[in-house]
């Protein structure tokens, strides 16, 4: 697995390629999660099956896309 992370502008050593095509997918996923956490069920993971949180979150999604 490789790194996504951006590093510092001032960082003098070892400077990281940044792939910024996979960081702005990563960028909207972040942000897709920070948007549903509004449900408390998709912020705590109150589920314990991951088919059952996987469900809500779809849930969750079409809900935020609709308004």
């Amino acid at each position: 697995m490789d790194i996504i992370i951006a590093c510092r502008v001032n960082r003098k050593k070892n400077p990281r390629v940044l792939d910024t095509h996979r960081y702005k997918a990563c960028h909207l996923v972040e942000n897709l999660f920070q948007r549903m956490k509004v449900f408390r069920r998709v912020a705590t993971r109150y589920d314990k099956l991951d088919v059952t949180f996987l469900g809500f979150v779809h849930i969750a999604g079409t809900r935020k896309w609709h308004h």
